[in-house]
């Protein structure tokens, strides 16, 4: 696997061309409440697990693996190495993106990294066309080597 993807929320850019975020922008599901609705909250976090869901189904990927994980919180109702499957997804998802765990998800195709404030990596092998062109989001996909490899 050697194509890697950045997935965010963020669509603005400074005179540099850099990805960036103003003062005003929630990052962080501790911003619910703050900065962002709850209701607002969930539109974007259910961006991100339907984009994982559709490249799983994109790559033909029953089952992810979690890898290198790491528990902020009590609940301990995942451990490092299980299996996840496209059921159990969302509440990984969720949990990596509301800060109570942290964690890779990998296949022999795909494998997802999640960074701080909302910004996600994809590693695959295929083309970004080949993704661009099957998966539909109002996320900002773009060419990006995943700081986590």
């Amino acid at each position: 696997m050697g194509n890697s993807l950045r997935v965010t929320k963020y669509h603005s850019y400074n005179i540099e061309g850099n990805l960036i975020s103003s003062g005003l922008e929630w990052t962080s599901y501790f911003d619910v409440g703050v900065k962002v609705s709850i209701e607002d909250y969930i539109l974007v976090e259910n961006e991100y697990i339907d984009f994982i869901i559709s490249l799983c189904e994109l790559f033909s990927v029953e089952y992810l693996t979690i890898s290198e994980l790491e528990i902020f919180d009590e609940d301990e109702s995942f451990e490092n190495h299980d299996l996840v499957t496209m059921l159990e997804l969302p509440l990984v998802v969720r949990d990596v993106l509301r800060e109570s765990k942290w964690c890779k998800l990998i296949s022999d195709d795909l494998e997802i990294h999640f960074g701080y404030d909302f910004y996600m990596y994809v590693v695959f092998s295929e083309s970004y066309d080949f993704i661009k062109s099957k998966i539909n989001t109002s996320l900002n996909v773009e060419v990006f080597k995943s700081p986590y490899v």
